[in-house]
């Protein structure tokens, strides 16, 4: 025997049988004949070793006839033959092919291989009818809880379901095992705004509608507990345009998007589904109306800031058209605002034939400054000017209308400002200083006419304030003060207080200066006067005990 051979057998033991050794064929005298490897014992120099597969067996050298050397391609095969034996396929396989390295042709090496691997083949099919066996156990196992609404253990079912995604070889089984993770996550987010856990459910709701985009109930549920949170105002906004897109002309929908669009203030945005509220007039009560005339407001107003007037238009002429009281100056402003721009801006002329438009539109004050501009560069622009005299002509008739209804101050007050913001119409001017001067004369004679109406009704408070005072004495003075006689004291002073303080308290309305006559005592004091004999006869008042009654 070859030591160099024997000792590399040796090795291949150690590693598993993984060496390079071959295999030998030992006959017995008996005649029966052992495969396998042959090597020396050390210690033992009359027997030798057999290693055939997992096997090791010392045989006495006096029953050896002979030890046959293999080739190398026979050696593997007869090693790949015993581990398909011992069901060590993958081994068998590798011994299989290093005996084709050294044979090629050799047709059992090839046979073996080809067993081989149909073994292990086998071996997988069989694994994994049983992991699909044991998937269905658990797809099954999941489904009977959720069908049969039992207390679920979510977290063992969803690795349940895991398992089976990640060790299913059937695409029915995964494909069942997402929708039962669908089913199972839109349960699991009901268990957690049950609990009053709105970020756990919506991390399972965002689970559902990542397997099932389209899912209803989830969608709506994810809307209720996100809605009072303003920090997912977007992505109810993105849900509710993503379902809208599906169904335009759902009213609640279309209610809900608008809703956190004027939240956000995204105006513009939201005038498509109030419209939507408004052609279909059941949300007037809950003033949408309003809404929709507020965002095409705002958004005008926003496009014309930005300087995109054609759209600012025609959001404000949509605003008309639809709310048939809604103020047209934005909208005249603008249209005038390109017409200017249509024309030279020092082309006076021009400018002043655009005056007669804006008092059309009823934008009186916007043309009077137009004019007033137009003739501070050009004085002699006779369409200005006659429009800022018809102006100053309405201005001078309200004083003189307030002439002639006796509101003398009023008069005075428009005449002398139309004397000063007028200059430029001199005949005007007169007459309006005429106007000033007569409403001065009458209202000093008016003047006159009610501080003369003061003082009477001051004589009239101080001829009260003396009865008042004289029975306030009387009341005082009497021998008894619960006397019945005197009773009629008490009232009488009380009743003629009382008329003094109205009559000084008119005399002040009439004419404020009548506080400030000195007529013995100002009228203030009088007043005072008057209160403090109230409170005298308040005081004095004795309390009378009525009869309670007896308890039966």
């Amino acid at each position: 025997m070859k030591t160099r051979a024997r000792h590399l057998i040796g090795l291949l033991l150690a590693t598993a049988l993984l060496g390079t050794a071959a295999a030998d064929v030992l006959i017995l005298t008996s005649g029966a004949r052992r495969e396998g490897r042959v090597e020396d014992i050390v210690g033992e120099p009359d027997k030798i070793l057999l290693v055939s597969g997992s096997q090791q067996i010392r045989i006495p050298r006096t029953l050896v006839q002979e030890v046959v050397q293999q080739s190398d391609a026979e050696d593997y095969t007869i090693l790949g033959d015993q581990f398909i034996a011992m069901q060590s396929y993958e081994r068998a396989i590798r011994m299989f092919q290093r005996a084709l390295e050294a044979n090629p042709n050799h047709q059992p090496a090839n046979d073996g291989l080809q067993r081989a691997r149909s073994m292990i083949g086998e071996r997988q099919a069989e694994a994994q009818r049983q992991a699909d066996a044991d998937n269905a156990d658990r797809l099954s196992l999941v489904r009977s809880q959720l069908e049969n609404d039992e207390s679920i253990d979510f977290v063992n079912a969803e690795k349940l379901l895991d398992t089976v995604v990640q060790t299913s070889n059937s695409d029915d089984q995964k494909a069942a095992a997402e929708l039962l993770k669908r089913d199972l996550y839109l349960e699991w987010a009901r268990d957690r705004e049950d609990k009053l856990d709105p970020t756990g459910a919506q991390e399972y709701l965002q689970k559902v509608l990542a397997i099932d985009k389209d899912n209803k109930e989830a969608e709506e549920l994810l809307l209720k507990v996100w809605q009072n949170d303003p920090n997912r105002r977007e992505q109810v906004a993105e849900m509710l345009k993503s379902r809208l897109a599906d169904a335009p002309d759902d009213l609640i929908l279309n209610q809900k998007y608008a809703d956190v669009l004027l939240s956000m203030n995204r105006d513009e945005e939201a005038i498509e589904p109030l419209l939507k509220l408004h052609e279909s007039g059941r949300f007037r009560a809950l003033d949408y109306d309003a809404r929709l005339e507020r965002a095409l407001t705002e958004a005008a107003e926003k496009r014309s800031r930005s300087g995109e007037n054609e759209a600012a238009i025609a959001l404000y002429k949509q605003a008309l058209s639809l709310f048939p009281d809604y103020d047209p100056s934005a909208l005249y402003r603008l249209e005038y605002r390109q017409r200017l721009d249509a024309i030279d801006p020092t082309d006076w002329e021009a400018r002043a034939a655009l005056l007669d438009n804006l008092m059309a539109q009823g934008m009186t004050r916007l043309a009077l400054d137009e004019a007033q501009m137009i003739v501070q560069n050009d004085p002699e622009n006779a369409k200005a000017l006659g429009l800022l005299r018809r102006a100053a002509e309405e201005e001078l008739f309200e004083a003189t209308q307030a002439f002639a209804k006796g509101q003398y101050t009023l008069a005075k007050s428009l005449s002398r400002r139309f004397a000063t913001e007028n200059t430029r119409f001199p005949d005007l001017v007169q007459a309006a200083s005429d106007i000033y001067n007569k409403a001065n004369i009458e209202a000093e004679r008016e003047q006159k006419r009610l501080r003369e109406r003061a003082r009477e009704l001051v004589s009239y408070g101080d001829e009260n304030l003396a009865l008042a005072r004289r029975n306030l004495e009387l009341y005082k003075s009497a021998e008894i003060t619960t006397r019945t006689g005197i009773l009629p004291y008490k009232f009488e002073a009380q009743k003629f207080a009382e008329r003094a303080i109205e009559a000084y308290n008119e005399a002040k309305r009439i004419d404020p200066t009548v506080a400030q006559l000195v007529d013995g005592l100002d009228v203030n004091t009088k007043i005072r006067d008057a209160e403090d004999i109230k409170n005298q006869i308040n005081r004095a008042t004795p309390r009378i005990l009525l009869p309670q009654g007896t308890n039966r």
